[in-house]
């Protein structure tokens, strides 16, 4: 268990440090705007597990939503980790005394006006 928890935090630290060169990047307008098929649940998935402990500490339960197993978008993967991450920070910040967190992924098909926007 040591191991695990062990391997958890270096790998959560190396993921914060890894978010933290890219905000400072995009800060500075040096963000590299390379966009990809992106699985939107195994994102939020990831971001869970290095979360885990904190929400559990907080008494934050978290329910996930989603009809799909795998929702893809096109976008920059950091960029996209980052807003998240950020999300599911400001809703622990939102709820110190414990509580629900829902995050509910739905699949749209691509909206006829926004096709001049991508």
């Amino acid at each position: 268990m040591i191991t695990e928890l062990t391997n958890d935090i270096l790998e959560t630290s190396q993921r914060m440090n890894q978010l933290l060169v890219n905000f400072l990047k995009l800060s500075k307008g040096e963000e590299d705007n390379i966009k990809e098929t992106i699985n939107v649940i195994a994102v939020i998935d990831e971001l869970l597990s290095h979360l885990r402990k904190k929400m559990k500490d907080q008494g934050i339960q978290v329910i996930k939503q989603s009809a799909e197993k795998k929702v893809y978008v096109l976008a920059n993967q950091n960029g996209l980790a980052q807003v998240f991450l950020n999300i599911l920070i400001n809703s622990m910040q939102a709820m110190e005394q414990g509580g629900t967190l829902l995050i509910k992924v739905e699949k749209f098909e691509k909206i006829a006006w926004l096709n001049d926007l991508f």
